[in-house]
């Protein structure tokens, strides 16, 4: 059975994309910061459509510097991760995710939608981004219509600052 670890999976990108990934049949470690109640959510959703979770795990969630320089070092540590497990047949993505409505920074996009037309304009499909739309992709990573995907960072923008 394939598994995949989630993190954040109690609201948002992370939620959606361990909803969507449990929906393709696969097993799921759900990990958050401080929100039981909506990785308990994302759980019994999964529940709901008849998946099953590996586990429930309270994580750590670093200030923005060190998010930002996370996330720069999660494209390097992607590729190199695909090259040393890929004789065992483990392929390693990341996604990019642009923009997105989610609860980051207090939940910023709620509290100051007048943010929201300036992004929107910057970004090519003009909106800005759901959880959906970039779970669906993280999904999609896993399936079997990608397994000649590996090493690779795909950014989920809508087409950001072209």
């Amino acid at each position: 059975m394939q598994i995949a670890i989630v993190t954040g999976a109690s609201s948002g990108i992370g939620q959606s994309s361990a909803v969507q990934i449990a929906r393709r049949g696969a097993g799921v470690i759900l990990t958050y910061h401080g929100n039981q109640a909506g990785a308990l959510e994302t759980a019994a959703m999964i529940d709901k459509e008849g998946g099953s979770n590996a586990a429930l795990r309270s994580g750590m969630e670093p200030g923005y510097s060190a998010y930002g320089t996370m996330k720069g070092g999660l494209v390097v540590l992607t590729r190199y991760l695909a090259k040393e497990l890929s004789t065992r047949g483990i392929r390693v993505n990341s996604v990019s995710p642009g923009s997105t409505r989610t609860r980051i920074a207090d939940n910023a996009f709620e509290r100051f939608p007048e943010v929201i037309p300036g992004i929107a304009a910057k970004t090519a499909l003009g909106r800005l981004g759901e959880p959906d739309d970039i779970g669906m992709v993280v999904a999609a990573l896993l399936s079997a219509e990608c397994h000649w995907i590996t090493a690779q960072d795909v950014e989920v923008s809508g087409g950001y600052n072209l």
